[in-house]
């Protein structure tokens, strides 16, 4: 649905301490988490879905700023209209708002 980018970006880093043609060990450079990776059948299409993922362009800010503007005001519309008529569409409306404004 949407592709945001949020947050820093970060490098993980991992040795690698066993590898062969069926199975990898590793391990996390800077934590010590231990992984281990088996390898998958080439015609795995489930293993092969994150790359449909990658090909995607992230949401251009302005486009998500004014998605989420948007997702704003119409809670805090419905809040205020709420409040003359319902409490229940009142929370409503402050909870779309609120959420939305994360």
């Amino acid at each position: 649905l949407v592709n945001l980018n949020i947050g820093p970006s970060s490098s993980v880093v991992l040795d690698s301490t066993y590898c062969d043609n069926r199975i990898r060990i590793g391990m996390g450079g800077t934590s010590g988490t231990r992984f281990v990776f088996a390898r998958c059948r080439d015609d795995d299409q489930e293993a092969n879905e994150f790359q449909a993922l990658l090909r995607r362009q992230p949401m251009r800010r302005y486009k998500a700023f004014s998605v989420l503007s948007t997702l704003i005001l119409a809670g805090l519309y419905t809040a205020t209209r709420a409040a003359l008529f319902n409490r229940g569409l009142r929370l409503l409306g402050l909870g779309v708002s609120a959420v939305s404004s994360l």
